[in-house]
């Protein structure tokens, strides 16, 4: 039979011809020093074990005990246990043993919690711990284990203090990188704005604005909003005001905006305003682009309509001057223009579907009629129709109708289309429902009862789409099987949309209604 003898018998430390004989514990496997000598970092211990046994790292490897040092025996039937190697360095002039050496085992996030475990510092007296993290104390512990808050996004530095009670004292030093932040913000009918930690699924923080942005705007790693008549940054993760201001010379409250690298664009009732990013300066104003229809944002032109004249305005974005207008015969615009490849898909309230060349403006097919298309998606080579009562798809290149569907009811949000999957909600009277849709067919692949009528358009990411009811909750449903992950109440009745954001705006999702995708 094979030996499950795994014991070191016996530890020393030779320093400067002298031998330390450590003290076992064979209980905990803890080997402990207390030495008044300075430690050379290059020390060959001397370790008696058990006979037919191994141990790792070998006995014959030189070591810094000035740290903690692990050693692993291993029995002949295969059965380990671990020793822990400790040295106390003795105080002179205290006449006392500062506590061992701690090392880091593990951290956790919970919540928005970290729990960090680390070794016992071994002394004599009784030990408190103090845990500072970026140099603030967040207190004292009896244990060798804490649960302090954290911030998202960042490199905390961590400091632990093991103290005994002549003052003796150890200290413990490691960063950590807490995780990224996964946010909504949305806002109801009441105008407050709301940021949502998805991962804890509660309020992070609440603003009262009186903007009506259609989705909230992230600029900077800042979202915007609407204070009296200005533009106010406010920081993602506590909402503080960042003095971000963009400073607007009318008494209109924004109704949509649209960004790029360089530029911010706002629409209110008056026009169209380009503020530069960094200096917050307006750039240039157009009066003749206004209207309460979302635009659309290509490479170099912006594509917005006026309420003044019905007309389709394709604008400058360096200039913001009109470099062409569309104007059908009769009848104003519904929903916004879909930009696909090098054309550009809008539709009028008389439910006529234009295709329009973006550089040019002269069209390339029109489809007479239907039930008043409101919105569009890209699926490929196909433009997915929203309409009042129905959606359906057409070949982006000839107009061709590829499929119908008209069983889902009154649809009035934007789809949005993520994995393969059509998203989308309807109003049904006072409740509604929520699809998950085939976007080559239009067949259903699942549907969920929803307790109000959803208006709002869905934002999804990495499996989960959000999107908000009447009843003034907010929704998150798992994509792939429809399951409801959860749900929570953000007060009054919700229409806008809302908008997605991962750690410091490394990943940004808008509803489709923007324009963006």
């Amino acid at each position: 039979m094979k030996s499950s003898d795994f014991r070191i018998t016996s530890f020393q430390l030779t320093i400067e011809d002298v031998i330390h004989e450590g003290q076992i514990n064979q209980e905990t496997g803890k080997i402990s020093f207390f030495l008044k000598n300075v430690i050379p970092s290059n020390l060959v211990a001397s370790i008696s074990y058990s006979e037919s046994a191994t141990i790792s790292p070998s006995e014959n490897l030189e070591q810094d005990f000035n740290q903690v040092v692990r050693y692993t025996v291993t029995a002949e039937n295969g059965l380990e246990k671990t020793y822990t190697v400790i040295v106390n360095q003795y105080n002179e002039e205290t006449g006392n043993s500062d506590p061992g050496s701690m090392e880091l085992l593990d951290s956790s996030f919970e919540g928005r919690e970290v729990v960090i475990d680390w070794t016992d510092a071994e002394d004599s007296d009784d030990i408190i711990y103090k845990v500072f993290k970026n140099s603030i104390e967040m207190g004292e512990f009896s244990i060798s284990e804490a649960r302090v808050p954290f911030t998202y996004n960042q490199v905390e530095k961590f400091e632990i203090y093991a103290i005994d009670k002549k003052g003796g004292n150890s200290k413990l030093e490691f960063d950590l990188e807490t995780p990224k932040s996964e946010l909504i913000f949305i806002k109801n009918f009441s105008g407050v704005l709301m940021c949502i930690d998805t991962k804890v699924q509660d309020i992070l923080w609440v603003k009262g604005t009186r903007d009506r942005f259609y989705a909230s705007a992230i600029v900077n790693n800042q979202v915007l909003y609407g204070d009296e008549n200005n533009l106010v940054g406010l920081n993602l993760l506590d909402g503080s005001e960042q003095g971000y201001v963009y400073e607007r010379k009318n008494e209109y409250f924004p109704t949509e905006f649209l960004y790029d690298d360089n530029s911010l664009y706002v629409k209110d009732y008056v026009g169209m305003y380009s503020f530069d990013i960094n200096t917050r300066e307006i750039i240039w104003s157009n009066l003749r682009s206004r209207s309460d229809v979302p635009s659309a944002i290509g490479n170099d032109l912006i594509f917005t309509t006026s309420s003044l004249d019905y007309t389709l305005h394709a604008l400058d974005k360096v200039t913001g001057e009109i470099v062409w207008e569309f104007s059908p015969l009769y009848g104003k615009f519904a929903g916004r223009p879909l930009v696909v490849e090098n054309d550009l898909i809008i539709a009028y309230s008389n439910g006529t579907i234009y295709s329009v060349s973006q550089e040019t403006g002269e069209m390339n097919w029109e489809i007479i009629g239907g039930s008043g298309p409101r919105s569009f998606i890209q699926h490929g080579s196909n433009v997915i129709v929203i309409e009042n009562d129905s959606f359906f798809a057409l070949d982006i290149t000839t107009g061709d109708e590829i499929w119908r569907e008209s069983t889902l009811g009154y649809i009035v949000g934007s789809p949005f289309l993520h994995n393969g999957k059509l998203l989308v909600g309807k109003d049904g009277n006072g409740s509604g429902k929520f699809y998950a849709i085939d976007p080559n067919n239009g067949a259903i692949i699942w549907e969920r009862q929803i307790s109000g009528a959803v208006s709002s358009s869905p934002v999804a990411f990495d499996n989960k789409v959000y999107f908000a009811d009447h009843d003034g909750y907010l929704y998150c449903y798992d994509i792939n099987d429809g399951s409801r992950q959860w749900r929570i109440t953000v007060g009054a009745y919700v229409t806008n949309s809302p908008t997605f954001v991962r750690g410091n705006s490394e990943v940004i999702v808008y509803p489709t209604l923007l324009g963006f995708n």
